[in-house]
């Protein structure tokens, strides 16, 4: 029997069914693996967990351009969720350089240009987000920028093409992609899916059995896992396919900014062409050999011939098999698409040209083949804020007057001994490696290295150890300083600190502490002052009130109190900022002023009564960098917040060993260890033998420990200075109830 031929409608109805049945099931599969957590968001933003209202970088953003390698990730730059009227945002796109490597991200030149910015426009907020990640080029700046544009940037800063052969998706990168730019593309928006991870991850399992891990040679840099082909000859098909995808990919970027009327400075290349000689010189019919070439600019050099030696270095740094310097031939791009849209190229190769020696850039202003020394660093800085200046951007009219000299930052800036060293060690490291060395020389520089300092031996534990940070390090040394007295050093390992973690409250709270153990009151001041939520925040608030307070400036201290007290969220911190501005009242003898903040902390507790003499006394007889910590610690016990209380003390007695501190540390362990509290009750009656608190404890103590003898001592002394006659026939009656129960 003949069956009846399916109508047509009934054709595309079975075809579009055995479409959705493989859709389906993919749905089903992405729904499982998202309900069981599989895979990772790779978002480029995500709500910040630390800092409430923040955004910041994803710290796994960098897989999706890596499947093969470790990802890399940029440093951590935070902007808020709700972009202010006064905000002007800039983001940075680019590779190490842009990043700051070898150095910590307070010397990136994103990092340097924010403060710059900011202190020329205090009515402004600036926020430079640095989105600049090690071993990534044009493919991941162009992967970024719609989800950049969505967060409303003012302006976009560019350094980048340095990374363009060998960096993840390049053409001569292990992280190719197939160098197929459709496969790549398409790569780029699969790998959001949790099914195409698990792809992936089954995928270089799989490599990983048969050809072993990439990553099989520990002592190897990122510069030798990652390039794939290492040798890539001048104007070879490989060399136009990398330079028409930087060409590509840039003028996508440029195009995309454009539509939405957003400015792009992007910076043309400077690399090393005096004091690095060609990694490889290539064998060619067309060219000369790179390393003859380089010979020549030498002799050149040498001859006072600067011109014909520039040539020639630039034509041997073009010749160069090795292409971890990016070839003219991309700054020619670069000058072209700027031209085309019209956006200006940040002459960052002049600037650095005109600030070496005859105008040929090596050594003075860089590490290695490419990355700038910290003089570097400022100077790109310094181009980009120029640049900046001169186009008019964030105003029309620059105050001139609120404009610091680039110098001025290069001399105050937080950059420590642990700094410079940790970067001179990163970058031995990579000259110890491929393409400094043969690719026969194993790396062993990280096992092999013999520090000379203790800072260096500092430094080296970062280099040799993966779990050590140099943020902990800092830390470290920071009170390596302190026990040596040497306060203004460990102030400068947590200024260090503060340059790469702005927003991190706790790290000016300690360089606060130093700053006020060296007596530098005003220091602390204008330290507090650049923190980002100062005027939010009860605790900064606070402790700027202490620091007027130690720089005996009584109306900024209790203003600081105020407002403190203002942002206090908790009985708790209320009444302690009421305690520190009633002490300092009471100190100045603001006598209405006191007694009406009295009346109010009575309200709170019943039980206070106000500032005894005694404490009064002994709080004035500390020195003035001391005295602010006696009070806070004072409010704390005062509020029940016994153990910052007893850190504070702790503090306090570092600086200078009161009677107050000492006495206070006693009641703080009463009944807790009445053996701690006895040893600390005896130094208070060392240094101050009348004091009434301290004689009445002790004879409680002794009391307890059924030492009647020196119970018997102490009351006596009590006795002669006490008028209080109830406390007396108290201790009285105490101890000859002990002694009918002995």
């Amino acid at each position: 029997m003949q069956e009846n031929p399916l109508s047509l409608k009934k054709k595309v109805l079975f075809s579009i069914v055995l479409l959705l049945i493989p859709l389906f099931f993919l749905l089903i599969i992405e729904t499982s693996l998202r309900l069981l957590h599989y895979g990772n968001d790779l978002s480029l933003f995500s709500k910040s967990k630390t800092y409430k209202g923040y955004y910041e970088a994803n710290r796994l953003v960098g897989k999706r351009f890596f499947s093969k390698l470790p990802a890399t990730s940029s440093i951590n730059d935070l902007f808020l969720m709700e972009k202010p009227d006064s905000c002007y945002r800039i983001f940075i796109l680019g590779g190490s350089t842009a990043q700051g490597f070898p150095y910590q991200s307070g010397v990136s030149f994103g990092r340097i240009l924010n403060y710059r910015l900011q202190d020329a426009f205090p009515d402004k907020l600036i926020e430079v987000v640095n989105l600049a990640m090690v071993a990534t080029n044009s493919y991941t700046q162009l992967d970024f920028m719609d989800e950049v544009l969505e967060k409303k940037p003012d302006a976009i800063l560019i350094y980048a093409g340095h990374n363009e052969f060998y960096g993840a998706l390049g053409v001569g990168s292990v992280e190719s992609g197939g160098n197929f730019r459709l496969i790549k593309m398409l790569n780029l928006r699969l790998v959001h899916l949790r099914t195409y991870q698990l792809l992936q991850h089954f995928i270089a399992k799989t490599i990983r059995t048969f050809t072993g891990d990439l990553t099989d040679k520990p002592t190897a840099t990122l510069m030798e896992h990652i390039a794939k082909d290492k040798a890539i000859e001048y104007n070879s098909p490989l060399f136009e396919m990398g330079v028409k995808q930087f060409q590509t990919n840039l003028d996508a970027i440029l195009s995309k900014a454009k539509k939405q009327d957003v400015p792009v400075l992007i910076g043309d290349l400077a690399s090393n062409i005096r004091d690095n000689k060609p990694f490889k010189s290539m064998p060619s019919d067309k060219n000369p050999p790179a390393d003859s070439l380089f010979q020549l600019a030498q002799q050149y050099d040498q001859t006072g011939d600067f011109l014909a030696a520039h040539r020639l270095y630039v034509q041997a740094k073009d010749l160069d098999g090795i292409r971890f310097r990016a070839p003219e031939a991309l700054n020619e791009v670069i000058h072209s698409l700027g031209q085309k849209y019209a956006y200006p190229v940040v002459p960052v190769k002049s600037i650095f040209e005109e600030h070496s020696p005859n105008g040929i850039i090596g050594k003075e202003l860089m590490l290695e083949h490419l990355h700038p020394n910290i003089d570097g660093y400022f100077l790109l800085a310094d181009a980009y804020f120029n640049a900046l200046k001169t186009g008019a951007y964030i105003a029309e009219k620059w105050n001139v007057a609120a404009i610091q000299p680039s110098q001025y930052y290069r001399n105050n800036w937080g950059f420590t001994a642990l700094d410079s060293l940790v970067a001179d060690l990163l970058v031995k490291k990579l000259k110890a490696g491929w393409p400094f060395q043969s690719d026969t020389v194993v790396n062993q520089f990280r096992f092999t290295y013999q520090p000379v300092s203790y800072e260096d031996s500092m430094a080296y534990m970062c280099i040799k150890y993966n779990n050590i940070s140099v943020q902990s390090q800092h830390v470290e040394l920071a009170k390596h300083y302190a026990s040596l007295g040497q306060y203004i050093n460990a102030f400068e390992e947590y200024y260090a600190l503060i340059k790469s973690e702005p927003h991190q409250s706790k790290l000016y709270y300690e360089a606060v502490e130093y700053l006020l153990k060296a007596d530098r009151p005003m220091k602390a001041v204008e330290l507090l002052e650049l923190m980002p939520d100062l005027a939010q925040n009860f605790s900064a608030m606070l402790k700027l009130g202490q620091c007027f307070q130690a720089a005996e400036n009584v109306p900024l201290a209790i203003s600081s109190f105020e407002k403190a007290i203002n942002l206090s969220h908790s009985t708790a911190d209320k009444e302690m900022g009421m305690l520190l501005l009633y002490n300092i009242c009471h100190e100045a003898s603001l006598q209405e002023k006191s007694n009406s903040i009295l009346k109010e902390l009575v309200e709170i507790d019943p039980k206070y009564q106000g500032l005894t003499k005694s404490d009064k006394a002994k709080v004035v007889m500390a020195t003035q960098d001391v005295k602010p910590l006696l009070d806070s610690a004072l409010a704390y016990a005062r509020s029940g917040r016994m153990t910052e209380a007893n850190e504070v003390l702790q503090r306090s007695l570092a600086i200078q060993e009161t009677s107050f501190a000492y006495s206070m540390l006693g009641s703080l362990y009463f009944k807790r260890d009445n053996a701690i509290s006895l040893k600390y009750f005896n130094k208070a009656y060392q240094m101050n033998p009348s004091d009434e608190n301290v004689l009445n404890n002790l004879c409680v103590l002794s009391i307890m420990k059924k030492d009647f003898q020196l119970a018997t001592k102490y009351l006596d002394e009590l006795k002669l200075i006490s008028n209080n006659v109830a406390q007396v026939d108290g201790l009285s009656k105490l101890m000859e109830n002990a002694k009918k129960s002995n």
